[in-house]
């Protein structure tokens, strides 16, 4: 896979805002989404561990990747399901 040149050697994204983020450990989407860049392919799939925020979701979908998720915390899976279930699927994903 050829290294994607657009992509800076140093990351830098704002952090989430403390007053409206959805977890303590939360990374920006659009530096999981560079990271992505860096390391997979549209259709690869990729793992999360500590999901956390979900953000890793939204970062694999718009990357054209799937995803599979971990977390403990039943009170996090509560939230992401609600997040993602507000989200429209496209047709071919039902």
């Amino acid at each position: 896979m050829p290294y994607d040149r657009s992509i800076p050697d140093v990351l830098s994204h704002k952090r989430p805002n403390p007053s409206t983020r959805r977890h303590e450990a939360e990374k920006p989407v659009e530096l999981l989404r560079d990271l992505l860049r860096l390391c997979a392919r549209p259709g690869d799939v990729g793992l999360d561990p500590f999901a956390g925020s979900h953000n890793f979701i939204a970062a694999c979908q718009a990357h054209g990747c799937s995803s599979i998720t971990i977390e403990l915390d039943s009170a996090q899976v509560a939230a992401a399901v609600a997040r993602f279930n507000a989200v429209a699927l496209p047709e071919e994903n039902l």
